[in-house]
């Protein structure tokens, strides 16, 4: 069977999510300090990392400002 073409929103997702993880290394910032941040539980934090369009507007700013997103990243998130 053939594998399937990822949807856009597919794509968005797996860019955002290694955005994410990227500057989570370089800036040294733990899932829960990010957790913390954005007022949720660890894990609710863990899992909409891995489905970022979960997250809210109000949380993607938080999360722009602290890992010190560029305009170019944000661009491709959306």
């Amino acid at each position: 069977m053939p594998k399937l073409k990822s949807t856009e929103t597919e794509v968005k997702n797996r860019i955002a999510y290694g955005y994410i993880s990227q500057k989570q290394i370089i800036y040294d910032v733990s899932d829960a300090r990010m957790a913390k941040a954005l007022d949720i539980n660890l894990r609710v934090y863990q899992r909409k990392k891995r489905e970022p369009d979960s997250f809210r507007l109000s949380q993607w700013r938080t999360i722009a400002r602290i890992l010190h997103f560029d305009d170019e990243e944000k661009a491709k998130i959306i």
